[in-house]
């Protein structure tokens, strides 16, 4: 099983292998992901920090797919199988996928009323 990745810089380090499978240059993550020109490069080699917008546009670009995981659920391999932790028992789904289209986070008119 993979571990989480729980940093900016693990962030960039995945965003860079991924480039690398693919045979991407930094130039060409940079027009997919519809980046200024070097800015893949600066993230890379850690002159910047993703943002979260940066973040789901390199997603887009290098195929991946941002799948946020509960922290409390340690114990929880592949097969659903849970250790001998009672705390990590729990109902429900607890995978969480990023919502990061138009208006996300926000609620509507109708709903503050």
């Amino acid at each position: 099983m993979t571990e989480p990745i729980r940093t900016a810089a693990g962030i960039v380090e995945m965003f860079v292998e991924r480039a690398r499978v693919l045979g991407l240059s930094h130039r060409e993550v940079d027009d997919r992901a519809h980046l200024g020109e070097g800015y893949f490069s600066k993230l890379a080699c850690g002159d910047r920090r993703p943002t979260a917008v940066t973040i789901e546009k390199l997603c887009a670009a290098l195929q991946l797919a941002l799948l946020m995981v509960d922290d409390a659920q340690k114990g929880v391999c592949e097969t659903n199988e849970r250790s001998d932790y009672p705390s990590n028992e729990r109902s429900g789904d607890e995978r969480r996928t990023l919502n990061s289209g138009q208006g996300a986070g926000r609620s509507s008119p109708e709903a503050r009323s």
